[in-house]
């Protein structure tokens, strides 16, 4: 609420709508799609490299990845890896 000069309360003015406040505190699931993309990232394959294996574009395995990282709260690739590892979406890749 603001106070105007003679007292009186109005609302501020909300940018969000109530669905927009719902969806943002609803946890959002990584899909099977972003799992299976950050398992080829975790062997070190490059996007074009999944791209290929996925048959999909280099720039819809990044859509994914960039997805992958909003949903688990990271910034990188490698923190996407690590904490898909901790919640047991992927398995660690076994040392060669």
């Amino acid at each position: 609420m603001i106070r105007s000069d003679d007292n009186q309360t109005r609302p501020v003015p909300s940018y969000t709508t109530p669905n927009t406040q719902k969806r943002r505190s609803r946890p959002r699931p990584i899909t099977p799609r972003e799992v299976e993309v950050l398992h080829w990232i975790s062997l070190g394959k490059s996007d074009w490299q999944v791209a290929e294996i996925l048959l999909i574009s280099r720039k819809t395995v990044n859509f994914h990845v960039e997805r992958a990282k909003q949903k688990l709260h990271v910034a990188t690739r490698v923190q996407a890896v690590l904490a898909a590892i901790g919640l047991g979406l992927l398995h660690p890749a076994p040392q060669v």
